[in-house]
């Protein structure tokens, strides 16, 4: 009796370690679930990053104004016949000086 009740303990202790620490086991499973969920939020960021990039490119090919609109704040375009203000702020660029010369030395 006490042989049967040994083996019995020792596969109720197997099927336990099976169920808990296999490779289709508690653990690993709910690691799983936490790399999915992880993974399915990088897609969905990227899926709207993709959906803005291509409203960007139909907004591109349906007119000019869009063209020029990003002309203008992407690379300063300044048309013929307009003329062109720049405000500086002296503040921004004495820090700039400063941060200028504090990297240099």
């Amino acid at each position: 009796m006490k042989i049967l009740c040994a083996v019995l303990l020792a596969l109720f202790f197997l099927l336990q370690y099976e169920l808990w620490f296999s490779s289709g086991g508690f653990f690993s499973t709910t690691k799983l679930k936490h790399a999915i969920i992880q993974q399915e939020a990088i897609e969905a960021k990227l899926q709207q990053k993709n959906q803005v990039s291509l409203l960007d490119i139909q907004a591109l090919k349906r007119g000019e104004s869009r063209v020029e609109e990003k002309a203008r704040h992407e690379l300063g375009m300044i048309k013929n016949d307009e003329v062109f203000y720049q405000i500086i702020d002296k503040r921004k660029v004495k820090k700039q000086q400063d941060d200028k010369i504090i990297t240099v030395q």
